[in-house]
């Protein structure tokens, strides 16, 4: 099978940019904007992500759907949602960094959660049809892993330079203007732009590969609207699919919890200033490299089911350690260049393990496709990924959820001064913030276990393919 060109490669990864410049600003800021600086209660920033899921319940596997079933001569299945989400997604992540000033607690809660919601929608009609477009661009079984590396590394770099603009340039430049509230404005603004920019150009550069895409049966463009909610449910139906979206639930509480806490931990457990915690981002860069290497690596030579498991065992077991080990007086001071070198030699290498199983696991998506295909004779990559997205938005939502139920309970926005704190409060963070990035992916890997197809497999279900496809 012929290898992708690196500008197809490359430009679908950017297209990545808009789910990673929304993960950006939602896990790392706009928590932390709407409850320390507008004054939103804790507790409802959490309900308003676990609200929004309501609609992400109904949006995720509609658009799925029709991302498979609704076919246009000229742009195919995908590119049509990808290019109708495009003004939606940048007005409302704007938006949402914009709330008009002195609502009350009432209509700032209305304010997040429907500006919110409206960019969790747009986002939804383009990246579903933009993940299924990813297992669609090759059938080859470690070319998969290639694109899926591209893609997520390219998230990677997207997001991490909104965090590290954001934290060199834009926090520091506001506390000097008094203006912390501005700011954070121009994050908003920032990450709308590279969501966008990265977005238009996934469209543009992948659209030579529309003629040459799956075509659909007769019988699949038929399905109404409505099969979309009876279609996701019998995906259930796939032990191969029950696997990855329980294993795929477990990882993203852990990180909806893990990453609304984190601004807290580096900023007041830590003691870190703004520029130390861009460093602190800045490391996570440099896991970029060996996780690739890694994943591709570990795919090839020992199965990507084998790489997904052990690749986040070692990252469970490296995330909560030097929390852990602050926690107990064991690293440098807080605050200190000792206490930053630490972490960030923890970081490099638990961030190196933990996206390398990102990479495995986006690489099976499209082979456990090629089974539902060969089974159903439907084509549901766009189903299958709108799943997976709804896992990880429903499960972060919850770890949202309870993240803001711990900062609340913790007494943290109460208190300016981190000397006044009550002497349960960092601890307390840090005791959740460590145990769920611990215990949670060590259930997911249990689940990802039942998952036990390798190369052989694939090879069969790809003959199979073959044979029962039309002359």
């Amino acid at each position: 099978m012929a290898k992708l060109h690196f500008k197809s490669k490359f430009s679908y990864g950017l297209g990545q940019w808009g789910w990673a410049a929304k993960d950006s600003c939602f896990q790392f800021f706009l928590f932390f904007y709407y409850t320390h600086l507008l004054g939103l209660s804790p507790f409802l920033a959490g309900l308003a992500a676990l609200l929004a899921l309501v609609v992400d319940a109904i949006t995720d596997p509609l658009v799925g759907h029709l991302s498979d079933s609704v076919s246009n001569k000229k742009w195919g299945r995908r590119h049509p949602f990808m290019l109708f989400a495009l003004l939606p997604f940048f007005i409302s992540f704007v938006g949402v960094f914009y709330p008009p000033s002195g609502l009350s607690q009432d209509n700032l809660f209305l304010w997040y959660l429907l500006s919110s919601i409206a960019v969790r929608v747009s986002l939804t009609v383009f990246s579903v049809p933009h993940m299924a477009l990813g297992a669609e661009l090759t059938a080859d079984y470690n070319e998969r892993t290639h694109v899926v590396v591209y893609r997520s590394s390219l998230a990677y770099i997207g997001g991490i330079a909104i965090q590290l603009v954001a934290w060199f340039v834009f926090i520091p430049m506001a506390a000097k203007k008094s203006s912390p509230i501005e700011g954070f404005q121009y994050i908003g603004i920032l990450g709308a732009t590279m969501g966008l920019v990265g977005m238009m150009v996934a469209i543009w550069g992948t659209r030579k590969h529309i003629p040459h895409l799956i075509k659909i049966s007769e019988r699949q463009e038929r399905q109404p609207w409505h099969s979309a909610f009876g279609n996701l449910i019998s995906l259930f139906k796939f032990s191969s699919v029950r696997a990855l979206l329980l294993g795929c639930l477990c990882v993203a509480i852990a990180g909806g919890v893990s990453n609304s806490l984190l601004i807290y931990i580096n900023t007041l457990f830590y003691g870190f200033e703004s520029t130390q915690v861009g460093v602190f981002m800045l490391c996570v860069l440099l896991s970029l490299l060996p996780a690739a290497w890694l994943s591709l690596k570990a795919t090839r030579y020992i199965g990507k089911s084998k790489a997904l498991m052990g690749c986040l065992l070692v990252a469970a077991c490296l995330g909560p350690a030097p929390v852990v080990a602050h926690l107990f007086g064991i690293t440098p001071p807080s605050g200190s260049s000792g206490l930053l070198l630490v972490i960030c030699l923890f970081i490099i290498f638990q961030q190196t393990f933990f996206i390398a199983h990102i990479n495995s696991f986006a690489s099976i998506v499209p082979d456990v496709a090629d089974e539902m295909a060969l089974t159903s004779g439907l084509r549901q990559e766009g189903l299958l990924n709108s799943a997976i997205m709804l896992i990880q938005k429903m499960s972060f939502g919850v770890g949202t959820f309870i993240a803001g139920i711990v900062v609340e309970l913790a007494q943290v926005p109460d208190y300016e001064n981190i000397q006044l704190l009550p002497e349960y409060s960092l601890p307390s963070l840090a005791a959740v913030f460590a145990l769920t990035s611990f215990l949670l992916p060590l259930i997911a890997v249990l689940f990802f276990s039942r998952y036990n197809a390798n190369y052989s497999n694939y090879l069969e279900v790809r003959e199979s393919l073959e044979k029962s496809r039309p002359n």
